[in-house]
């Protein structure tokens, strides 16, 4: 069965989108813009960080330079050949094997959890939504391409040849997503335009209960 959200191995893909990533300017600025925001976020960007879809490890590579490398960082991304780059480039970070429905960690145990980029490209947000927010004790970011309607608009792109599902998505359906998938643990979601028409989430959890 093809699973269109998961062709990142497909043969040019992954150096086609690498170049994508390195080159075009929207793309080095959307990166910059992330880290402002996860920098306002996390002040000094102290505690444990888990980048779900981490690709290359380019936002990881932001996050090391506002960091003066102090950062803890893990990555996990689908693609092999993308987790190769990632480890040759920075040896330094841990850069893991796995998709975001089922995170090898903890309840709680991540104080920040990213995800770019990549709950458009799924086909079940709801499980990716309850995974992060799972895994993360603090405040989980992540981003969405919004709807321009109140219905979920569904398409295909391709690159090398490689069939990708493309979803935009409401606010109110994000927002129902989010409080279902903690409906006693969130302390406040916010949100905010990104300059490549994306839109990014930032969910603070509520303190886990002694």
């Amino acid at each position: 069965m093809s699973r269109d959200w998961q062709n990142w191995d497909a043969p040019k893909v992954a150096e086609r989108v690498q170049t994508i990533w390195n080159e075009e300017p929207g793309e080095i600025q959307h990166r910059e813009q992330l880290t402002e925001l996860i920098s306002r976020q996390v002040p000094g960007l102290k505690g444990t960080f888990l980048d779900v879809g981490c690709g290359t490890g380019l936002v990881y590579e932001r996050l090391r330079a506002a960091s003066n490398g102090a950062i803890d960082y893990t990555g996990v991304d689908v693609s092999l050949q993308m987790l190769r780059t990632a480890r040759q480039n920075f040896p330094e970070a841990l850069f893991l094997y796995g998709d975001g429905f089922n995170l090898v960690f903890r309840d709680a145990e991540i104080d920040c959890v990213l995800c770019f980029e990549v709950a458009g490209h799924v086909p079940h947000v709801q499980r990716l939504l309850h995974e992060l927010l799972r895994a993360t004790g603090k405040i989980c970011i992540f981003t969405v391409w919004p709807s321009e309607t109140d219905e979920i608009k569904e398409d295909y792109e391709e690159i090398e040849g490689a069939k990708f599902l493309h979803r935009k998505y409401p606010d109110s359906y994000i927002r129902h997503c989010i409080l279902s998938a903690a409906p006693s643990g969130i302390k406040q979601i916010e949100t905010e335009s990104l300059r490549s028409g994306g839109r990014a989430y930032i969910v603070e959890r509520a303190p886990v209960s002694a």
